[in-house]
């Protein structure tokens, strides 16, 4: 039968219709769907998908059971309707099942596609399990994860194997936990605001999860580009294109040129275990002795718990002349698989000596406690232990580390001093919350709650007696409003009574002038100069090796100037503490007056904020 017949009896979209569709004379439709005719069985009395359809799919005139349209008269059935504005060319109606998704905002495959649905209600939801090969780098080449088509970047490593992530278009955090091997979602700290820079882009995603596929592949053998297309096909190709294929390429040849030395350590990703396997092998290698010299630079391994312990003899040694130990962590310079790097500095004629590195996978107190296990066992062996008990010791605030201190070592809790400067940086954050605008005023237009709030990063510096009633007056003479009545609240349960978590004994000291260090600021030097060189986060074995043995050379050049008598060079601003001390019990300085010229010498600044 012609496809659109010269002569129709019976109207197209109606019964009885005789007025054309298009036009008071054509006698056929110009942009109307024409009368339908089956093209394959010559006539089906059932309904293709479901019963009977009673309304029109494709237009508003009434359907036969095939629910595609009424036949032309004297034709068997109908052929396909029309497609809009081209009445020659046959359409297919589209099958039912899809016209109701389709009605309900979704696409052909099931998809929706109304509004700015991300998808992130079946991803990004608390207790989801992440897989292995969501995780990625950013190209700083800092941890990142894909959720619901945009990367969250890692900003901080907690205990308990938990790690926040924060969206990296907008200020939304979540936390991953990590329990045998099997990694999801354990708490969503705040959603994605409607400002959010990054919008859900699932070839972004495919892409860097193809190059880091790429990358780990060539860390194992060499990549050409069979094996990129190889890779292509088997992991995404929904958005690969040309231009695509060749950056990958590109990065696969780079890759393998990179690991074309023998010494390549296993991807984390894929074997975990070998890679800490190859990592304590290579280190073995490069830093099993002191740069220079065959002393023995690493004093403990452990590859089935990656755990690595770095401390020359020498420096052991020096701790018969040693007065206390600041002990601080830093990530930044941790090869990738590791928590952190955590330093062991001693005072010793008030030089400071790096004595023990630890390179920890995982910061736990577990760990903390292993750690100091191991060293509490060398310092056995030597008889050397007894003298920990004489140290004074500085640390953050991290509770983890100061219970093993105290478990393992036997530390007496008030002989663990908090840091100065880490303290007055949670105050001031604290006060940032609900008045940092008071806060940052400048000092010649300070209102009197402006001033009050600067006084209180005095109160350290202050015997344990003194800063009990200094307190007390600062709670006497404090603003009336409900911002400070909830920090004084905050205080009192954190730092200042007797049963708070880090009460006073453990942070308050009068300052003298030739008194030891009041912060941690001596080991987060030697953090400085490791990191100096690196241009990105987390280096490679090799270059962190290297930057570790030059630190352990730099400290036999202190312990030379100890041996030989060279006093310290110190920038400590103690002395400075101690002279405002003296006037304030002189009575040339009020506790007030006092209080505000300490805190002037906190060290923390508007931009630690």
């Amino acid at each position: 039968q012609p496809v659109n017949p010269p002569e129709v009896e019976q109207p197209v979209n109606g019964p009885v219709a005789q007025q054309p569709v298009n036009g008071p004379v054509a006698q056929q439709p110009v942009n109307g769907p024409v009368a339908q005719q089956p093209v394959n069985p010559p006539a089906i009395e059932q309904p293709i998908n479901g019963p009977a359809a009673e309304q029109p799919v494709n237009g508003p005139a009434a359907v036969d059971q095939l629910g595609n349209g009424p036949a032309a008269a004297g034709q068997p059935g109908g052929i396909p309707l029309a497609i809009a504005g081209h009445a020659d060319v046959p359409q297919q109606a589209a099958p039912h099942h899809l016209v109701a998704n389709q009605a309900a905002g979704q696409d052909a495959g099931g998809n929706d596609h109304a509004g700015n649905n991300e998808d992130d209600g079946a991803e990004i939801r608390v207790g989801a399990t992440i897989p292995q090969d969501a995780f990625s780098t950013t190209n700083r080449g800092v941890k990142s994860v894909w959720l619901g088509d945009r990367q969250w970047r890692l900003v901080k490593t907690l205990q308990q194997g938990k790690e926040r992530y924060r969206c990296c278009g907008c200020s939304a955090s979540l936390t991953l936990k990590t329990t045998d091997n099997i990694c999801m979602i354990f708490r969503i700290t705040s959603p994605h605001p409607d400002n959010c820079s990054t919008p859900p882009d699932p070839a972004h995603r495919e892409q860097t999860l193809l190059r880091r596929r790429v990358q780990h592949q060539a860390a194992e053998a060499p990549v050409n580009a069979d094996v990129v297309r190889e890779i292509i096909a088997d992991h995404g190709n929904v958005y690969t294109n040309t231009r695509d294929q060749r950056n990958l390429t590109t990065a696969a040849y780079r890759a393998t040129n990179s690991h074309s030395s023998a010494n390549a350590l296993r991807d984390f990703d894929t074997d975990r275990a070998g890679y800490y396997e190859d990592f304590v092998s290579r280190v073995e290698q490069l830093a099993g002795t002191c740069r220079g010299s065959d002393d023995r630079f690493l004093l403990y391994r452990n590859r089935t718990r990656p755990m690595l312990i770095f401390a020359a003899d020498r420096n052991i040694v020096a701790l018969n002349q040693a007065s206390g130990m600041i002990w601080d962590a830093t990530f930044t310079v941790a090869p990738r698989g590791w928590s952190q790097l955590w330093t062991g500095v001693a005072e010793v004629d008030g030089h400071y000596i790096p004595v023990y590195y630890v390179l920890m996978a995982s910061k736990s107190q577990e760990d903390y406690e292993f750690a100091l296990l191991q060293i509490r066992t060398d310092l056995a062996q030597r008889q050397l232990f007894h003298l920990v008990s004489s140290f004074y010791y500085i640390t953050d605030y991290e509770v983890a580390m100061r219970n093993a201190l105290q478990d393992v070592w036997e530390i007496e809790p008030d002989k663990i001093q908090g840091c100065y400067w880490h303290l007055c940086r949670s105050w001031v954050r604290k006060i940032s919350e609900t008045m940092a605008q008071e806060y940052r005023a400048p000092e010649r237009i300070r209102s009197d709650k402006s001033k009050w709030l600067h006084r209180l990063c005095g109160l350290p510096c202050l015997t344990l007696d003194e800063c009990t009633r200094a307190w007390q007056h600062l709670q006497n003479t404090a603003p009336q409003s409900p911002d400070v009545t909830e920090l004084i609240g905050y205080l009192n349960a954190t730092y200042m009574g007797p049963d708070s978590t880090f009460p006073p004994g453990q942070w308050c000291r009068a300052p003298v002038a030739d008194a030891p260090q009041r912060t941690s600021n001596p080991a987060e030097g030697f953090h400085n100069f490791i990191n100096r060189p690196f241009r990105r986060r987390h280096p490679n074995v090799d270059d962190f090796c290297e930057r570790l043995c030059l630190s352990q050379s730099q400290s036999e050049t202190r312990l030379n100037s100890v041996e030989a008598g060279i006093p310290a060079h110190s920038r400590s601003l103690e002395p400075r503490r101690a002279g405002h001390y003296q006037a304030y019990h002189r009575g040339a300085l009020s506790i007030d007056l006092y209080l505000e010229r300490i805190a002037q010498l906190s060290g923390v600044s508007a931009r630690d904020v």
